[in-house]
């Protein structure tokens, strides 16, 4: 009895064979389809008249009614696990001793700012703060569009690859720029619309609060997304290969 071994078309088969059923994580691909190879390579060892088209049916048939969804629920449910305690550890390391006192500094900049009414100095901060958003949402999409890119480009790897990336929820925190970067110029108005005699400190002190904050916070969700990137790239090598 002669072994079969399957080409890399037939591999690449499989590959495109998982993606079309709904398997779009890399890493269960690559474990879902040494199995499925495995599998046809003994059965067309065996018997040399079935087809490949035919070994592949029986063995997608032997997931039963649903398919691969209950292992690509596993598989899911896993990865969620995983990059809850990957973001968790990233936020231990980015949260120092330094880095605390700097933002309680920054923090309480603003307040200081407010209670001595320090018009000028407010509306240079808020302008800071308008600044670093932009240009935190210029690297957020550049990063993004490069992403994309590398994925359309490469069929082996990122155009399969859909793994930790794209769990993270980049669509809330694309919402949290646009929404901080609209308070920064609602800002920036209130504070000539005050300097002209109309506007409302009050509104003015919460706003430059509310945007200070919001740009720290922005700061570490792109500095923790810039790690977990390198940690998948790091973990699924392949996945990135072109």
């Amino acid at each position: 009895m002669e072994n079969y071994t399957l080409s890399p078309d037939k591999i690449d088969k499989l590959f495109r064979f998982c993606e079309k059923h709904g398997i779009k994580y890399y890493d269960v691909q690559v474990e879902l389809v040494d199995h499925l190879a495995s599998a046809i390579e003994t059965a067309m060892s065996d018997h040399p008249n079935l087809s490949f088209d035919d070994c592949l049916q029986k063995e997608y048939k032997g997931f039963g009614a649903t398919g691969f969804a209950k292992l690509l629920s596993e598989k899911k449910k896993s990865i969620e696990r995983n990059i809850r305690k990957k973001r968790i550890e990233v936020l231990k390391k980015s949260i120092t001793p330094p880095m605390l006192f700097i933002t309680l500094g920054v923090l309480f900049l603003p307040i200081y700012l407010i209670y001595h009414k320090e018009i000028s100095i407010m509306k240079k901060l808020n302008m800071l703060c308008l600044i670093l958003d932009v240009f935190v949402g210029i690297y957020w999409t550049t990063q993004i569009t490069i992403f994309q890119r590398q994925r359309n480009k490469t069929r082996s790897g990122l155009e399969r690859l859909k793994i930790m990336m794209e769990d993270i929820p980049q669509i809330w925190q694309a919402s949290i720029l646009v929404i901080t970067i609209f308070n920064n110029l609602q800002g920036l108005i209130q504070f000539i619309s005050y300097q002209n005699g109309n506007g409302n400190f009050y509104l003015i002190s919460s706003y430059l609060v509310l945007n200070t904050m919001s740009s720290l916070l922005l700061t570490l969700f792109f500095k923790e997304n810039a790690i977990l990137h390198e940690y998948t790239k790091r973990n699924y090598p392949n996945a990135f290969s072109k």
